[in-house]
């Protein structure tokens, strides 16, 4: 994990979750609000998610609402990982 998870003062945490997806469905993602591109490496995207919790180091629930998210926008989930060195959880 990366750096202290920000709180918003009411028991939530803002996770910053680093996804790598390849290229080809890359900007379906970056289209959500929020996303930022962190860097390219070998024909994938990094990008960052924001998301918020109240129960920080649950990654479950963070792969179990990526796979969902990204499913409904048409992101195989062999398309893309979740690199939790980058991520803050």
């Amino acid at each position: 994990m990366s750096g202290p998870l920000t709180s918003n003062g009411f028991g939530s945490f803002q996770q910053l979750i680093a996804i790598q997806v390849d290229a080809e469905h890359a900007q379906r993602l970056l289209e959500i609000d929020l996303v930022t591109l962190l860097e390219e490496r070998d024909g994938c995207l990094l990008v960052e998610y924001p998301r918020w919790t109240t129960r920080p180091h649950d990654d479950e629930t963070v792969v179990y609402e990526l796979r969902s998210r990204l499913s409904a926008l048409g992101i195989p989930y062999e398309n893309w990982s979740i690199d939790w060195d980058r991520s803050s959880y």
